[in-house]
């Protein structure tokens, strides 16, 4: 009884952890930010601050931090190696279905439409699953010429409405996003200013039920390896 109740709670610790949206973030104003956020914990990914540590700038960690470097380019030669013998091999025993396509002119538009369409099921899957929301985006048109200020406008609004409208068709975007995007021209400033919060979202469980979705397409590709 007592091993049913672990088992138990192992399932649910899983189950909630599948249902737990992990957003991807991008933030910029003057400067781009990037940020992992996982429920309250946030994650920055770019840009980091870089430590200074005095010591390594010493000489004896310089001929050091040298010695290692040069191990490592060693190992990493001989992994090289090894690598490029065993593709070899392999490519004795083996001759790839795509090179043989590719031998083979007349087949070359029926293996690309093939992939193709390989790609964009799996792509249609993925993006499908996202969530995207846009916190905020404000544009605030500017340049030197007050006539190519007005174009300037036209052009990043026709953009901005392509975009939005192929997010809608895509992915999980909410057309009431739509309410946080100001563009606004500026014939006053000779400077194009962007403020822009954006995040993506995914699911664990999304993530899995996307991977097991593509088993198929999976072995389509293979097939050609």
């Amino acid at each position: 009884m007592v091993f049913l109740y672990i088992f138990l709670g192992i399932l649910a610790f899983f189950t909630l952890i599948m249902f737990i949206p992990v957003k991807f973030g991008i933030q910029y104003k003057e400067n781009a930010e990037i940020y992992l956020k996982v429920l309250f914990i946030k994650i920055k990914l770019s840009p980091r601050k870089k430590k200074v540590n005095i010591k390594k700038y010493s000489p004896r960690a310089m001929e050091k931090a040298r010695r290692k470097k040069i191990k490592q380019q060693i190992k990493k030669e001989q992994k090289l190696i090894k690598k490029s013998n065993k593709k070899k091999k392999n490519a004795e025993k083996k001759v790839s279905k795509i090179k043989d396509i590719l031998s083979h002119p007349t087949d070359i538009p029926s293996f690309i439409t093939d992939i193709y369409d390989i790609l964009s099921i799996v792509t249609d899957k993925f993006t499908k699953r996202l969530k995207i929301k846009i916190l905020s985006c404000n544009v605030d048109i500017g340049s030197d010429n007050a006539a190519k200020t007005a174009v300037l406008y036209g052009s990043v609004c026709a953009g901005i409405n392509a975009l939005l409208s192929a997010l809608v068709q895509f992915t999980r975007y909410n057309e009431k996003d739509n309410e946080n995007i100001t563009v606004t021209p500026n014939f006053i400033s000779e400077k194009t200013v962007c403020d822009l919060h954006l995040q993506v979202s995914l699911r664990p469980g999304q993530l899995f039920t996307f991977l097991i979705s593509s088993i198929p397409e999976i072995f389509r590709i293979l097939d050609y390896i």
